[in-house]
């Protein structure tokens, strides 16, 4: 049975995309840039914001810095308030922290913001422990936060079978495989048809009412209906 959740937010907690849309529209909009949010894909969320910016839209490094910049800016002021927990999750999240599973939040976001999402929804108390990146942007991959959690909480000599990472993109599952732990893939999430080919379609969740059958599968727990 699993005892330790590594969640990631946005795409499997928190459906976020027309925030964060909205962001870099405005982000572009204030440095007069000329690029365009494309409507056939979803690919350029999951990765690190600043590594979005720099591979997907081709931007230099300081530009990327100054559009991200920009879209703190605005998410801050209104972007947060545009998106919205999935159905089930603050349910989901209170029964798996209730029967003892710890839970920790890892995003690519910046630390304080994945602080202020979490507070925002009412689901931060659930959490033992919170990751993002560093505010000079370092330490953005999911692995190198799961690795300063996992140091931070002494959890580096648990039995990699404890574990278990939820995510919707492959930054995820690749993170998942780095320290041998189990995926789940949220596929209702922002990834790509055919990104989770390879994952064990048990571990597949196409809605989170389907995520929520498995992690309470996963970790032992007896349904019951939502509060």
């Amino acid at each position: 049975m699993k005892k330790y959740i590594f969640f990631d937010l946005g795409g499997t907690l928190i459906a976020s995309r027309k925030s964060m849309d909205h962001a870099l529209l405005y982000a572009f909009h204030k440095l007069h840039l000329n690029a365009q949010i494309p409507k056939n894909t979803a690919s350029y969320l999951g990765p690190p914001p600043m590594d979005s910016l720099i591979d997907f839209w081709g931007f230099d490094r300081q530009t990327a810095k100054q559009v991200l910049d920009a879209g703190v800016e605005y998410y801050q002021e209104k972007g947060l308030y545009e998106s919205h927990l999935y159905e089930g999750v603050r349910f989901m999240l209170k029964r798996l922290s209730e029967e003892g599973i710890h839970l920790f939040a890892v995003s690519s976001q910046m630390q304080p913001m994945v602080e202020k999402k979490l507070e925002y929804f009412q689901i931060i108390s659930y959490f033992t422990d919170i990751g993002g990146a560093n505010c000079d942007g370092t330490q953005s991959s999911k692995e190198d936060i799961i690795r300063t959690l996992m140091c931070r909480r002494g959890l580096a000599q648990k039995n990699a079978a404890d574990f278990l990472v939820v995510g919707d993109r492959w930054q995820d599952a690749m993170a998942a495989d780095i320290f041998s732990f189990d995926f789940v893939a949220a596929r209702y999430g922002y990834a790509e048809p055919g990104e989770f080919r390879s994952v064990d379609a048990c571990r597949v969740a196409e809605t989170a009412e389907d995520l929520q059958k498995i992690l309470f599968g996963c970790c032992g727990i007896l349904e019951k209906a939502n509060a």
